[in-house]
């Protein structure tokens, strides 16, 4: 049986994988802020959380 060949790995620094993430963040925070109600509405909160 062959072995399998490893993936390669893209080497990211940690800057480039967070600045995605902190866009997101504000674009939802910034929906929110527009219309609070439909936020409130589609936002899924686990039972038992507030």
């Amino acid at each position: 049986m062959s072995a399998l060949p490893e993936p390669k790995r893209q080497e990211q620094s940690p800057n480039e994988q967070v600045e995605p993430l902190v866009e997101v963040i504000d674009e939802v925070r910034k929906d929110a802020a527009r219309d609070p109600g439909t936020y409130a509405r589609e936002t899924i909160v686990p039972e038992g959380g507030e």
